[in-house]
């Protein structure tokens, strides 16, 4: 049991030693201090400053971009009721363009497998491995 008790004393020791350690290094690295009152004003005035620009600015440049939307919506220029001429023939040279691309059964690069581009069926004549033409 004398054991037991010697134990007991060197944790309460160790426990005494950690808090007077702790005690030493709060007093050497002190706290900061709490703001003065006047450093308390100025920041409260500088917050109020702020609050009060932002609240001006809100209400002067809200009013203002609504105005600038109606004014642009008002004043924009009004699409032509017919488009030119000259659009119409693009248009169409650009819908031939594509029928003529997709009237195409193959790449241009692959035609010569098909045979000519206008469709007809033509016949090709083929040797096989025993040297027979065979007509397709």
């Amino acid at each position: 049991m004398k054991h037991a008790g010697q134990q007991l004393d060197n944790n309460v020791e160790r426990a005494i030693e950690l808090f007077r350690g702790a005690i030493h290094h709060a007093a050497a690295h002190p706290l900061p201090q709490a703001p003065s009152a006047k450093q308390l004003q100025e920041y409260s005035s500088r917050k109020r400053r702020r609050h009060v620009s932002r609240m001006v600015m809100t209400w002067t440049l809200g009013p203002a971009l609504a105005a600038m939307l109606v004014i642009g919506m008002v004043v924009r220029p009004r699409p032509a009721s017919q488009p030119a001429a000259s659009t119409y023939a693009s248009d169409s040279a650009l819908l031939e363009q594509v029928n003529e691309d997709l009237s195409q059964t193959a790449p241009d690069s692959l035609q010569p497998l098909y045979g000519p581009s206008d469709g007809s069926a033509t016949s090709t004549t083929h040797e096989n491995a025993t040297n027979q033409k065979v007509t397709r």
